[in-house]
């Protein structure tokens, strides 16, 4: 019997958690040091403010759930935001309007800083067409998900967002009358990174992320898209094109 995919992950699985305690061990015994998450765990874990603190901390700490946290950092951090960033892409290619402003914003951006610089998290603060684009590629991308709540249905209703099966970033502008920050969609509506006491712990992590990202490829580059296949991936964490959306970057 074909083993299932769950069976054949588990020997990797095996391999990144030694790979991870060796580097917890490592970094206990003074041999090596990062500045990282990792880094201030250990730290924290030496240096409590009190007994009880230091036994509520060392059980939120140990080895046996540190690696487990490194994981859950590791594919909570990079999978589903590359995965934002593959459907940016895509995006593009199918609205070039967008493309265009966008990089107008961008390269506005860049060509402020002093040569050499790179860009910087108040950068990010100045980007509210860029904002505007992530925002709308968690919307449209996540066909497929498959979670307790179904955010496809929520993020393509057309009662709380109009047209919604289209690319549209404006849809989040907000008029001049209104607060910068103020929320255009009625509450629960959009909710990409989850909501209330659950929401997700990483999200202004993953919108600086995807931002920076769209600010370095669209400032700096012009790529073609060598494979349109709409497919899915039929076992995927997160919705992903089949293909992976291969591309070829030339430098502007």
């Amino acid at each position: 019997m074909a083993a299932s995919v769950f069976q054949q992950s588990k020997p990797a699985q095996g391999r990144v958690m030694k790979a991870f305690k060796d580097l917890i061990a490592k970094r206990r015994s003074g041999k090596e040091y990062s500045d990282d998450f990792l880094q201030s765990m250990i730290e924290r874990d030496s240096c409590p403010n009190n007994e009880k603190q230091h036994r509520q901390f060392m059980t939120l700490t140990s080895d046996s759930k540190s690696d487990v946290i490194v994981l859950t950092l590791i594919i909570g951090g990079q999978t589903t935001s590359s995965a934002a960033m593959m459907w940016s892409l895509k995006f593009f290619g199918e609205t070039r309007e967008v493309l265009d402003r966008l990089r107008e914003e961008q390269l506005a951006i860049a060509r402020a800083r002093p040569e050499g610089a790179s860009a910087t998290y108040e950068d990010i603060k100045n980007m509210p067409y860029c904002l505007k684009v992530m925002k709308e590629t968690l919307r449209l991308g996540n066909k497929g998900w498959r979670v307790n709540i179904d955010m496809t249905c929520i993020h393509m209703n057309p009662k709380h967002l109009p047209d919604p099966m289209q690319f549209n970033p404006s849809r989040f502008e907000v008029p001049d009358s209104l607060p910068k920050h103020f929320e255009m969609q009625k509450p629960y509506s959009y909710i990409p990174f989850g909501s209330g006491p659950r929401s997700c712990l990483g999200t202004n992590m993953a919108k600086a992320t995807i931002m920076m990202f769209l600010h370095r490829v669209v400032s700096g580059y012009s790529w073609t898209i060598h494979d349109w296949d709409p497919r899915m991936e039929k076992i995927s964490f997160v919705p992903r094109l089949a293909s992976g959306l291969p591309i070829t970057l030339k430098a502007l």
